[in-house]
């Protein structure tokens, strides 16, 4: 149940980044910020899929010990699920810390060429917060992280600095939506 809701929950947030920065990309002329956030959504959604795998295989056999925890670890065999489910932990942290390097990567080029330094912020402290998520400490990281995320994309700029006499337009579809006016004036 837990992880069908976390799935839930991170795949719509990937598919709107990864359709944001295709746009971005698009924008500035970077195909490359788009590919790292692709590589960045890869590595999450295999770290959800070693996390499926982990809480379905390994983690009801944790709870399968009976006895006090000390009696249980002394039989043989049965330290199995805590070395599965470490390993586990290990491989769902290597693959968020992939995903973090390369959507900092993304991040870094979309920060430089629209001089919006909250993209820059927000990877660096993604990739702090996974680095440290082993600790704990990182989740809260990754929390201000993502509100710096989200203040990242309602700051760009609706056109980009011209570079060879005509400003790039970033939102282009947008521009004729009602909502989306009604979002820019109130802004």
């Amino acid at each position: 149940m837990i992880s069908t809701i976390g799935i839930a929950l991170e795949a719509p947030g990937w598919v709107l980044i990864l359709v944001s920065t295709k746009k971005i990309g698009e924008a500035v002329s970077d195909q490359d910020v788009f590919k790292d956030m692709l590589s960045a959504g890869a590595m999450a959604i295999a770290a959800i899929a070693v996390g499926n795998l982990v809480y379905l295989t390994e983690f009801p056999q944790l709870f399968m010990l009976s006895g006090p925890l000390v009696s249980g670890l002394s039989r043989q065999g049965s330290f199995y699920p805590f070395v599965g489910f470490a390993i586990g932990a290990l491989f769902i942290w290597t693959f968020y810390r992939l995903a973090a390097f390369n959507l900092k990567r993304s991040y870094r080029s979309i920060s430089r060429e629209t001089n919006n330094k909250w993209f820059h912020r927000s990877g660096r402290l993604f990739l702090l917060g996974t680095a440290t998520a082993i600790v704990l400490i990182g989740f809260l990281i990754v929390f201000v992280a993502l509100i710096l995320q989200v203040v990242a994309f309602y700051s760009i700029p609706d056109s980009l600095p011209a570079k060879s006499g005509h400003g790039a337009k970033i939102v282009t579809e947008q521009s004729h939506d009602p909502i989306w006016k009604l979002f820019r004036q109130t802004r």
